[in-house]
């Protein structure tokens, strides 16, 4: 018994001392990159245009209409609507086992 609580402390004291480490300087720059200041890669446009199609093809296909609009808007999600899907969600699970 004295065995493992021996074990437990020195492996709290072996994990707690480890070396923390700081940063000491951060330096920024930024740097303007402009399609016409860089030529073509033809071989790697080559390489790409396949997959490029066929994810085109993919990305355009429609996979559902929705006869509403959807309209984006800030929502503020409360504790008393996740509360009642909950009960909402374990009534209707009662309800299907019965």
């Amino acid at each position: 018994m004295k065995n493992k609580y021996f074990f437990v402390v020195f492996f709290l004291t072996f994990v707690s001392c480890s070396r923390q480490y700081h940063l000491a300087d951060i330096s920024t720059r930024t740097y303007r990159i402009e399609k016409a200041s860089f030529p073509v890669d033809v071989t790697a446009a080559a390489l790409i245009e396949p997959y490029k199609l066929q994810l085109d093809k993919t990305m355009n296909d429609v996979i559902s209409i929705n006869e509403e609009e959807l309209v984006k808007r800030k929502t503020i999600f409360h504790i008393d609507q996740l509360v009642l899907q909950i009960f909402c969600w374990m009534k209707h699970k009662i309800i299907t086992m019965v």
